[in-house]
């Protein structure tokens, strides 16, 4: 990227899944003091991230049988922000990709790697 761009807009894909992380957890929290209806958030929260929650889901299915109640509970309850953070890391990170790619054609630069 170039060296105008801020430092700190060269990490989006890590702010984007970190708020995203913030906001669902924040909503969840809500949710769960006021005693609002936490199964439909939690499915909500599954379908938002559904091809990584999908995969988490099954692991912690499988978790049950083998981890105290609490500890599979809690991975249950949690995996869905931890898979909707990935899933948004992994959207930006290509959108950004596909953004310095199409710049570069446009500027008639020969394709370089993408830097980290």
């Amino acid at each position: 990227m170039h060296k105008h761009i801020p430092k700190l807009l060269r990490k989006i894909e890590v702010l984007v899944a970190l708020g995203y992380g913030l906001i669902s957890g924040a909503t969840y929290g809500i949710v769960l003091v006021t005693h609002g209806d936490r199964e439909a958030t939690w499915v909500i929260m599954y379908f938002i991230a559904r091809p990584i929650s999908w995969l988490t889901n099954q692991v912690c299915a499988r978790a049950f049988g083998y981890l105290p109640f609490g500890i599979a509970s809690f991975l249950h309850e949690s995996q869905v922000i931890v898979a909707g953070m990935l899933w948004f890391y992994a959207l930006t990170w290509t959108l950004k990709f596909a953004i310095n790619v199409i710049a570069a054609k446009v500027r008639g630069e020969p394709r370089k790697r993408l830097e980290r």
